[in-house]
């Protein structure tokens, strides 16, 4: 494997439309930023990103033998001069996290950086330690939202820490391909699956409350419902659900189910053509904000209703799933279809500026510079 400036870390290549986001979003921020000229990403599947061209796979996509991957892991930040978490809930149990920390010692250099990143839930106290320990080790981290943050502060208090912003904003950014206007009609619904035990009883309860309200809003409308398949995985993609929703439907309405894109700007233009986003999906919720679409979240995770707090999207287009209400969600969809929805109050443009705090600040810009060539490799400290 060749020497290349940066190893982009997250979960890639897991034919997720959010973590494909995170990536170019990333990809683009070293390039910018650091003035990465090559990258390796930890995935399984090549991508073609804009600035470096097709990026081949750095995992194998089934273990020969137990330890495979990570040491392929290994490998990759060892032929790296800087690893970059980007974006995502990356954190969560101590192996995982110690994992991160050896990559961390195995590249070349010693500028690291996690951008844009939750922080939680941690399985035990010893995952919590182990990321205090990650933290102190990176140059430097952006979270996402306040909640990791402030978690992250009192975990670490010593580290290089900033209440940046999802990565994702960072796509319009990028004027390769600017959004084309198009009609608007329909309704996305972008829903995930629980997979906890008692999840699932309420997943069910959520899905029939769901298909009763979309029937009688297709009804009164005639808006065609999609379901769009934001997680393509065969294990743990939305498939599944999308289809059990569809069947809930029934054959009297028409249901168009699109599967996983690839291409996160293509996802973006397609959110772009819609009167309404349902998302349970983060990022579905995130991309449909980005291409100016009203947006109605399904809080599953304590991220989707962090999400909607700081964008300032109304209390009326936020629903618990474990306490859903389908007689007002069916009143709120039919009043902002008839009359209008109101915005969230973050407008993307600052939304882009808080994203792009995750690059553009003095651990970052200003005292960072990837230079090609490792044999003589510059880098600065972030305390000079």
């Amino acid at each position: 494997m060749k020497k290349v400036d940066a190893y982009l870390c997250g979960y890639y290549g897991m034919e997720n439309s959010g973590d494909d986001a995170l990536l170019y979003a990333t990809a683009w921020g070293v390039r910018k930023y650091l003035q990465a000229e090559s990258v390796t990403v930890s995935s399984s599947q090549s991508h073609q990103l804009t600035g470096f061209g097709g990026t081949p796979p750095s995992q194998s996509t089934r273990q020969r033998f137990r330890g495979h991957r990570r040491l392929q892991q290994y490998r990759a930040a060892f032929n790296s001069s800087c690893v970059v978490f980007g974006g995502g809930s990356v954190f969560h149990t101590a192996q995982d996290i110690s994992i991160k920390r050896h990559l961390l010692r195995l590249s070349r250099g010693s500028n690291h950086y996690a951008m844009g990143v939750g922080l939680g839930p941690f399985k035990n106290t010893a995952a919590e330690k182990a990321c205090a320990k990650f933290l102190n080790e990176s140059r430097f981290t952006g979270l996402r939202d306040p909640a990791s943050y402030e978690l992250a502060k009192s975990i670490a208090p010593r580290a290089n820490l900033m209440l940046t912003f999802d990565l994702a904003p960072l796509l319009l950014a990028q004027t390769v391909r600017p959004l084309r206007e198009v009609p608007r009609a329909g309704i996305a619904v972008s829903l995930c699956p629980i997979f906890e035990a008692q999840g699932e009883v309420q997943q069910t309860a959520l899905l029939k409350d769901l298909a009763d309200s979309l029937r009688s809003i297709y009804q009164t409308t005639g808006e065609v419902i999609y379901l769009l398949d934001f997680n393509g995985h065969s294990s743990f993609g939305d498939v599944k659900i999308h289809q059990t929703l569809k069947a809930m439907l029934g054959d009297a309405i028409p249901v168009r189910h699109i599967p996983y894109e690839p291409d996160p700007i293509a996802v973006l233009q397609r959110m772009h053509q819609f009167k309404l986003v349902v998302g349970m999906r983060l990022h579905a919720s995130i991309l449909a904000y980005l291409a100016g679409t009203p947006t109605v979240v399904l809080e599953y995770h304590s991220k989707c209703r962090g999400w909607g707090e700081q964008i300032g999207l109304s209390e009326r287009y936020r629903f618990a799933t474990n306490e859903f209400d389908g007689s007002l969600f069916k009143a709120q969809v039919l009043a902002g279809l008839e009359n209008s929805f109101s915005m969230p109050k973050l407008s993307v443009r600052r939304a882009i500026s808080l994203s792009e705090g995750n690059w553009s600040n003095e651990y970052v810009s200003k005292k960072s510079e990837i230079y090609s060539g490792h044999s003589s490799l510059q880098q600065v400290s972030a305390y000079n």
